[in-house]
């Protein structure tokens, strides 16, 4: 009988070990996809200056058609994936639900500008009116202009997670600490004037 409730034992233990295992090593990769798609979305939306570009997409209207063309026909292919969203997509459910649907969202942004873009240097689009140019630039312009702030938001919120610990993850989910209702609260308290007594 010893035997048996030793050989239990043993297995509940083995069991609650690789639990433990299991629940230490998604939280490095939620760690670590949190990272790297803060990485590649800071690539695409921080370090190309979204704003500066959609100004220069705009100044596009005014530059001569001849010389338009010249420079659209000059750029280089764009890549047609994402080398961390591609790799990464599969486990992204080890994210909280709102940064999956935000990730989502931005590379389908990122995406379908893409997508415009890659017909820029096309004798198609070159050969296109005026007009319909100018249109895809302002649209481009426009959604690099009305997406900054979110994805930036959404960044931030990744990188966040990204520096939290096993048990942060667990407990805490993914709101940064200021935006907890408790700690809200305190800083509202803490922040008050004090009344004298």
């Amino acid at each position: 009988m010893d035997g048996l409730a030793g050989a239990i034992t043993t297995a509940g233990l083995a069991l609650l070990a690789k639990l433990y295992i299991d629940w230490l090593e998604r939280a490095r990769d939620r760690r670590a996809i949190a990272a790297a798609i803060a990485g590649e979305l800071a690539a695409y939306f921080t370090l190309l200056k979204p704003i500066q570009i959609a100004a220069n997409l705009r100044s596009f209207e005014y530059i001569l058609p001849e010389q338009l063309m010249t420079r659209l026909a000059a750029l280089p292919m764009l890549p047609t994936g994402h080398p961390v969203f591609d790799k990464v997509s599969e486990k992204l459910g080890r994210l909280p639900v709102q940064e999956v649907a935000d990730i989502s969202a931005a590379y389908n942004v990122v995406t379908g500008m893409r997508l415009h873009m890659m017909k820029w240097p096309t004798e198609e689009f070159l050969k296109a009116d005026r007009a319909f140019q100018i249109g895809v630039f302002d649209l481009i312009a426009d959604t690099m202009e009305r997406q900054a702030k979110p994805v930036g938001s959404l960044i931030n919120r990744l990188e966040w997670i990204a520096r939290q610990g096993s048990w942060s993850n667990l407990l805490v989910g993914s709101e940064p600490p200021t935006d907890l209702p408790v700690t809200r609260f305190l800083a509202q308290v803490l922040s008050s004037p004090l009344s004298p007594p």
